[in-house]
């Protein structure tokens, strides 16, 4: 589905972003193109982040732990989601369902709701 500026008085679609630690964690094009970002991070990719930048950038926390049951969620539902770089051990735990990060939990959860897709293309940078 193309990417399409949004109409004045729609909701805007939003896309969160997995990063993996050694991951950028937003770019400024994705924004620009009309989906919101939203960052979730392992909670050892944090060391890695400037997350008061991102949260600048974004306009939402990063969150990397899971919130308690009686906290509002500070994040809209996704849309899509990105996970990038996807490594060899993220890739194993979503595939076999284990959520023992929050990234992996809202990516098994996403995956129960609905068909998706997964690309395991490299990328040099």
């Amino acid at each position: 589905m193309p990417v399409t500026e949004p109409q004045a008085g729609s909701v805007r679609r939003r896309l969160l972003r997995l990063p993996c630690p050694a991951a950028r964690a937003v770019r400024r094009g994705r924004a620009a193109a009309g989906l919101g970002v939203c960052v979730i991070a392992a909670p050892d990719g944090m060391k890695f982040l400037d997350a008061l930048r991102l949260a600048e950038l974004t306009g939402h926390p990063v969150r990397s732990q899971y919130k308690q049951p009686d906290e509002p969620d500070v994040l809209p539902p996704a849309d899509a989601f990105v996970v990038a770089p996807a490594t060899f051990n993220t890739i194993n735990k979503w595939a076999l369902g284990i959520s023992d990060t929050l990234a992996l939990g809202l990516l098994n959860e996403a995956t129960g709701l609905g068909p998706g897709y997964a690309d395991g293309g490299v990328s040099v940078e």
